[in-house]
């Protein structure tokens, strides 16, 4: 118990800023789900993402694709796209916006934001897709 709740109140603070580590959790449990496997435990996504140094404090994202095939146990590849179109059954995607000002992202599935009622989606511009493919 203490292992995994130490400190965890520290890492919580900082995922204000975590828009990309939530949405690649949510890939991992999406693929993990529509293969026979459970859903993410957050607090164990939070640890091993510390504990491998794939996060800052801030929750900058080191690897993302490390941190997809550490929580699905498979292997990851990543493109970027300007579009994205149908995707296969293996693969996720996550868009990349900037604010109005050029200063700052935000990341959100296509289908749903891990933010309510984002600024930077709402008045931003849209950058790129990231397209995962797991397995």
């Amino acid at each position: 118990m203490k292992s995994r709740y130490e400190g965890l109140q520290n890492k919580l603070w900082g995922i204000r800023e975590g828009c990309f580590f939530l949405s690649l959790c949510s890939i991992a449990e999406e693929y993990n789900l529509a293969h026979g496997s459970d859903k993410i435990d957050l607090i164990d996504a939070i640890n091993i993402a510390f504990k491998e140094g794939l996060v800052s404090d801030d929750y900058w994202i080191k690897d993302d694709c490390k941190i997809l095939s550490l929580l699905t146990g498979k292997k990851v590849k990543k493109r970027q796209s300007v579009t994205c179109g149908i995707l296969d059954d293996n693969e996720y995607s996550i868009a990349k916006w900037l604010n109005k000002a050029g200063t700052a992202n935000h990341f959100r599935r296509r289908y749903f934001d891990v933010y309510t009622d984002s600024k930077t989606v709402k008045d931003g511009s849209l950058v790129c897709y990231y397209i995962y493919t797991i397995g």
